[in-house]
């Protein structure tokens, strides 16, 4: 990512740093060196996601902050003293507050027992939990809203809500998209469509505007006007999710120093996930209008090359970014590797592809992450 990054600062004294933003290679490398009887990892900064989602035992904790409750408390310290099944020992775990230390009290843990579903409206989507859980609103005004929207979807575009919830279509986000189905739909460049979901249909997910800290990295809704605008989330995109280019992109343009470029890329990985999971709802709408016949190829051009854009930002025709994702490949690496196997046809399975890149001269120019996972295959 770049040399003066904290996370490269700290895996050289063999500490990682494990949290839901970090990015999966680096998760997967963490946990694999840490579990290792000598790993390079030898400490890991962590929520406690970690301990959650996979076992992870260890002998030593420290507790940091007060965890959720008891059940979590809990399911810490189960982690601790376990890294040796064989010749196990008594693990050692320091609670740095009281708060902590008053929830470990297995006289007050109950077991818990699901007795009845509510039918109650627990979320501000009132109008999905209608559509896709049968509930009721008390006032009605929800039912008002799909009823309202459906009458427009039927007279405008001949779209009924069964095709709607046939795609799984969020309400709200189709919605401000028939609102500005003119305008977004008829921009003549794909900077300008992409700055429109940003903010016109998705402004309550920017979540990630909160990484920034000078006004001049901002993803302004007004970049035209503005003298010094840099577009992470267009940028991302045109790359296919690569962050190298971006961040030298970055550095360059505002001559950064090494605390904003730290703090630019963890904001990047918050525009990567943005993109993923927010930006990627739009596919839906955009697949139902194409199924309709509802985009000229001409008149909508900007809008349609937006679209397969964004599918194409987590997907690859041959399917194998995401699986090389998930076994912790990097993003960097993932294209090449991906051209490079999918003519491996006379080989099956990923993994066996993946061998037999070894002998084959691409596999020198891979990050050590990518090595790293095909030698331990």
């Amino acid at each position: 990512m770049h040399p003066d990054w904290y996370y490269s600062a700290y895996l050289k004294i063999g500490i990682g740093i494990h949290h839901g933003k970090t990015p999966i290679f680096l998760r997967k490398y963490i946990e694999s060196e840490y579990a290792k009887k000598n790993g390079f990892i030898h400490t890991i900064l962590c929520t406690s996601t970690l301990m959650e989602g996979i076992n992870t035992p260890t002998n030593k904790l420290v507790i940091y902050d007060a965890p959720r409750g008891t059940f979590e408390l809990n399911n810490l310290i189960g982690r601790v003293g376990r890294l040796n099944p064989q010749n196990p020992i008594i693990g050692k775990i320091q609670i740095l507050d009281k708060e902590t230390i008053n929830l470990y009290d297995p006289n007050q843990w109950i077991e818990l027992n699901i007795l009845y579903e509510t039918n109650e409206i627990l979320t501000k989507s009132h109008e999905d939990e209608i559509l896709y859980l049968d509930k009721t609103s008390l006032d009605g005004k929800a039912e008002e809203n799909i009823k309202s929207l459906e009458t427009e979807l039927t007279e405008k575009f001949t779209i009924s809500m069964s095709e709607i919830i046939e795609a799984g279509i969020e309400f709200e986000l189709l919605m401000k998209f028939i609102n500005n189905f003119e305008t977004i739909t008829t921009h003549d460049k794909e900077r300008s469509v992409i700055n429109d979901i940003k903010y016109k249909l998705l402004r309550n997910e920017n979540s990630y505007l909160q990484g920034m800290k000078i006004k001049s990295y901002s993803f302004s809704d007004k970049y035209e006007q503005e003298e010094y605008i840099f577009d992470a989330v267009y940028f991302l995109i045109i790359n296919g999710g690569k962050m190298k280019p971006i961040i030298d992109k970055f550095e360059k343009t505002y001559n950064a120093c090494v605390n904003d470029i730290n703090i630019f890329i963890d904001t990047l990985f918050q525009i990567d996930e943005f993109i993923k999971f927010k930006m990627m709802k739009m596919i839906s709408i955009f697949e139902l209008f194409s199924k309709k016949q509802l985009l000229d190829n001409v008149r909508n051009r900007a809008f349609i090359q937006s679209m397969y854009m964004i599918e194409s930002y987590y997907d690859s025709p041959d399917g194998f970014d995401r699986i090389l994702s998930d076994m912790g490949i990097p993003k960097e690496d993932i294209d090449n590797i991906s051209n490079k196997i999918c003519q491996y046809n006379d080989t099956k399975g990923t993994e066996n592809k993946l061998l037999r890149l070894k002998t084959e001269k691409i596999f020198q120019d891979l990050s050590p992450f990518s090595k790293k996972i095909i030698e331990e295959i």
